[in-house]
């Protein structure tokens, strides 16, 4: 994606939280800016369904960003956009309510990195500056990170007795903001998760916790990156390898996005089994 280029962000929302909505569009398309608001109950398109508007604003969109709160929680249309987005692999960038994270399923969920949050204040006045805080981080994560759709990525051998090494090539042509490399490892049978992340790109801080230190890669860059990982104490089995580029958006605070990413699959056999 050309940084140059509009950024089309569709908004996903319920009547509800209309004010929330307004001022998200607000400061999404403050000048200057290249970032362009889909907002469906703004188009006009006399004869066409509803279903259809929005399944076409979504194909459309760069980005998919749904306003979540106590009341669009089980909102039936904000769920069934949130599923088509996903389904076309749309980045999701959710502004969420703190209070709700803990009933949050499916495929936003509390297990993930959730950074533009807000909190329900009494105060209306306060909710609502906390909440334009939470679209100012948004917005500046829109500006400063673009994909020229060159993110590739292998993991070999595709299999590996227990005890031995896997490596991780990857390529990565865009624009990203304290961006790093990082593998999820998910166990297929069990669910067990690990992460094995790319020290060059991520580099230990002493005292500070690896989720709040920030990634090497700033700008405009094109980075290709071999690095090395164990499987000692695996389980034997089939993993899903998440090869991922994520964006760290405060140096110093918790906080992570994933900008792109690849699956691979990797069996790890007990050598007995070879």
């Amino acid at each position: 994606m050309d940084p140059s280029r509009s950024r089309k962000v569709f908004v996903s929302y319920m009547h509800d939280d209309d004010k929330k909505r307004r001022a998200l569009v607000k400061v999404l398309e403050a000048p200057p800016t290249t970032i362009e608001a889909i907002v469906i109950a703004a188009r006009r398109s006399p004869g066409k369904p509803l279903s259809d508007k929005v399944s076409d604003g979504i194909i459309e969109s760069d980005y998919f960003v749904p306003i979540l709160t106590t009341a669009s929680l089980s909102n039936q249309w904000v769920n069934q956009e949130i599923g088509y987005a996903a389904a076309l692999q749309k980045p999701t960038l959710a502004l969420v309510e703190s209070e709700i994270m803990a009933s949050l399923k499916g495929f936003i969920h509390a297990q993930q990195d959730l950074p533009f949050s807000f909190h329900k204040f009494p105060s209306p006045r306060r909710e609502a500056k906390d909440f334009q805080a939470a679209c100012l981080r948004l917005r500046e994560h829109l500006e400063a990170t673009s994909i020229e759709k060159t993110f590739q990525s292998t993991v070999s051998p595709a299999r590996v007795p227990v005890g031995s090494e896997y490596t991780t090539d990857v390529r990565f042509h865009g624009t990203v903001r304290f961006g790093f490399f990082d593998n999820q490892i998910v166990n297929r049978e069990t669910g067990q998760e690990r992460w094995q992340w790319d020290p060059e790109t991520l580099p230990r801080v002493p005292g500070q916790p690896i989720d709040h230190t920030p990634g090497t890669l700033n700008g405009s860059v094109d980075v290709t990156r071999r690095y090395v990982h164990s499987t000692k104490g695996w389980t034997p089995g089939l993993y899903s390898v998440y090869v991922r580029l994520y964006s760290h958006l405060e140096p110093g605070a918790p906080g992570r996005l994933i900008i792109a990413e690849n699956e691979h699959t990797l069996t790890v056999y007990e050598p007995s089994d070879a």
